[in-house]
């Protein structure tokens, strides 16, 4: 599929350690990604963005938002696949079509759902860090695995992206911003997700910026 100001254009935010990178180009690209495209984003990255949507599927991160002392979920959207959504907030709703997957595929079904057709997915490395350790920007901090621990298995991170791309039904397209290792999940190697660099995908915006100025 053709990038272009046509295009529908979403940008899912998780949490893996590579996105340690786009927060260091946060101040310089915000505005144009803020202009480009919707944002969702995974967990306890409220922390620290506000997205046009969140989405939590750990209900201990649920508390947490609700508690949130800036009542986040009383004034952003907040999607989750558990029953009684506004418990935890006025704002907060169930995904449609939910398949109880992992946050980040639950994150970009969504988008898919509210009709985008070009995805761009940062953060989501799908891999242990180097050492072994959880790959995860927030790990030993409340509610998130602790630095220490052995990371998670991550087959089954492919077997739910596997089943989002293949409810698409087509005419999506994602593309997955590697993290520095290159990895690749051979799962997903094939299929309507690109894997990309970071510096191809700072091309990407910048064109997509020019395109809808």
């Amino acid at each position: 599929m053709t990038l272009n100001a046509e295009s529908k254009i979403a940008f899912v935010w998780g949490n893996g350690e590579s996105r340690r990178k786009a927060d260091k180009m946060y101040s310089e690209f915000w505005g144009d990604l803020r202009m480009i495209g919707t944002h969702y984003g995974c967990n306890a990255i409220y922390r620290d963005m506000v997205l046009d949507h969140l989405i939590v599927i750990d209900p201990n991160m649920l508390d947490e938002i609700a508690k949130d002392k800036n009542k986040y979920a009383d004034h952003y959207p907040v999607w989750t696949g558990y029953r009684n959504p506004k418990q935890w907030g006025s704002k907060v709703k169930n995904i449609p079509k939910n398949k109880r997957w992992n946050a980040g595929t639950s994150a970009a079904h969504l988008a898919v759902q509210h009709g985008h057709n070009i995805i761009f997915l940062i953060g989501h490395d799908l891999e242990p860090c180097s050492n072994g350790l959880t790959n995860n920007v927030y790990k030993s901090t409340d509610n998130y695995r602790k630095v220490f621990e052995d990371d998670i298995v991550y087959d089954r991170f492919y077997q739910d992206w596997q089943e989002m791309l293949t409810s698409a039904n087509g005419g999506v397209t994602l593309y997955r911003v590697k993290p520095d290792s290159g990895f690749i999940p051979k799962a997903l190697k094939r299929g309507p997700m690109k894997h990309i660099t970071w510096n191809s995908f700072c091309t990407k915006v910048k064109a997509l910026r020019r395109a809808v100025a």
